[in-house]
């Protein structure tokens, strides 16, 4: 599982808030922040997390990345592929 594969997989299960935002997938870039852009809210993230253990069959533990990185699009996916080559 590659972190493009995953950042595939959050720009599919966004694609409603995307579509209300009027950004296309591309605009989940590396640095894009889901939480402050105001994309999602804090729940909505948390959803997010476990619609990728559920896809990923794996559950992951985000307590080492680092807070400001945690919604950004790129850190997390390379935190979650990392995560995964570990396992």
């Amino acid at each position: 599982m590659t972190a493009e594969d995953i950042r595939t997989f959050i720009a599919e299960s966004l694609q409603a808030q995307l579509q209300n935002a009027r950004l296309d997938n591309a605009a989940l870039a590396g640095d894009f922040d889901l939480l402050g852009s105001g994309l999602i809210d804090s729940m909505s993230f948390l959803n997010l997390v476990v619609e990728i253990e559920d896809w990923l069959g794996a559950e992951l533990n985000l307590e080492d990345l680092d807070p400001e990185q945690l919604t950004k699009v790129g850190p997390l996916c390379s935190f979650v592929e990392a995560q995964l080559a570990d396992a």
